[in-house]
């Protein structure tokens, strides 16, 4: 499998780019105060691809236009995960193809979880490479649900109840749990509203034979109706958490817009 990544050391001058389903977010989360100068959305077009939203957005935004080191891509991309001993790479594009249809003609890449003894292969269009390519040649590509992983399994180390975790983007959600440095649970969920999301939580819930006194279901990122949410999933849980990944939020001006927490938690991961 290609890697369309090279390693690059952020800096204050390094843009992170994320494509999620309604726009392009562009940042230098590395600055030393994030102000609205340091932050654009692009607002994605309908009718056009991921690349020509990118293309565009290169030519029209100011952020874009300045001088920058390198470029970090959050793509909203399907990801699938490979357990450390089952890692076959000439295999790994054949099994996701397999897994997931309509990606055939996207390159696939790899990125390794050391940490949680695995690898997740993805999906990107070569033409967004392409458009990366254009403009730098350092640059590093990954899938938004990566450092929420790392973020999460980093902080919860040690914690002694199980724990589901939900995170809410791009109009699906990632459910995933951990146990014994290692995934025990992970899926993903095309959802519009908040009775789908209700019912995704709580199937995976009852197939993990998780205990709704005792264990602890966290929901992060951007939860669908939270009021009608927290109000039915206490009907079935005990203890149901809404969380923040807010590490940067000491640096951000208070006119600034939240960056989404799939951005503030790989800026949080690099330092």
């Amino acid at each position: 499998m290609a890697a369309p990544s090279t390693s690059i050391t952020p800096r204050s001058d390094t843009l992170l780019l994320r494509i999620g389903t309604s726009e392009i977010l562009i940042s230098q989360p590395y600055a030393e105060r994030i102000t609205a100068a340091e932050t654009a959305t692009f607002i994605r077009k309908s009718g056009m691809s991921a690349t020509a939203n990118l293309r565009e957005a290169f030519k029209t935004c100011p952020l874009l236009q300045q001088p920058f080191t390198g470029i970090q891509l959050l793509a909203d991309t399907p990801t699938m995960l490979v357990p450390e001993e089952e890692q076959h790479e000439a295999d790994s594009p054949v099994l996701f193809d397999h897994v997931y249809k309509g990606y055939e003609h996207h390159l696939k890449a790899h990125i390794d979880l050391p940490e949680l003894h695995c690898s997740a292969v993805y999906a990107i269009e070569k033409d967004i490479l392409t458009v990366i390519g254009d403009h730098t040649d350092h640059y590093q590509i990954l899938p938004t649900t990566v450092p929420v992983w790392r973020y999460l399994h980093r902080h919860e180390q040690g914690k002694n109840r199980r724990k589901l975790f939900a995170y809410f983007h791009d109009e699906r959600i990632d459910v995933f749990s951990f146990s014994r440095n290692r995934f025990v649970f992970a899926n993903n969920f095309k959802v519009d509203n908040e009775h789908d999301a209700l019912y995704f939580i709580l199937y995976t819930w009852s197939q993990m034979k998780l205990d709704s006194e005792k264990d602890e279901l966290h929901m992060i990122g951007d939860v669908l109706n939270r009021r009608w949410l927290s109000e039915r999933i206490r009907m079935y849980l005990r203890r149901p958490f809404f969380d923040t990944i807010e590490p940067l939020a000491g640096k951000m001006a208070a006119s600034c817009k939240p960056l989404p927490a799939d951005v503030q938690a790989l800026a949080d991961l690099e330092y």
